[in-house]
């Protein structure tokens, strides 16, 4: 855990390296010392179609699904390093007019269930 699901505009991942901006998350997640690297999952979901308001924006939207018992203020890190570190991959990649924003949602533990073969 978590899981990092990044919903992305085409034309963002057009400008960037899709396993660079993957990597930018992940550094931040586990710069949150909350997970251990083996444990993230970060993935990319491609908006065929999207829309910010009025204005012609890129978008993108980060999920971050972890399992509960953390504190609001150790989500709120995390979420402020992940919308940091990609903020700054994007800034560098020369991207503007972009709507950033990240979610950090909770995973009942109780009935989360998982299984590697």
């Amino acid at each position: 855990m978590p899981h990092c699901i990044l919903e992305c505009s085409q034309d963002i991942l057009q400008r960037c390296n899709q396993q660079e901006l993957m990597q930018h998350c992940f550094d931040a997640a586990l710069s949150s010392e909350l997970f251990t690297a083996d444990d993230i999952k970060v993935r990319v979901i491609t908006l065929d179609a999207q829309r910010v308001g009025e204005i012609d924006h890129s978008q993108l939207h980060i999920q971050l699904k972890i399992l509960d018992g953390r504190s609001v203020e150790q989500r709120k890190d995390l979420s402020l390093r992940v919308m940091t570190g990609v903020h700054l991959y994007l800034k560098d990649s020369g991207l503007t007019k972009v709507s950033l924003s990240v979610e950090v949602t909770d995973i009942e533990r109780a009935s989360y269930s998982k299984i590697i073969f």
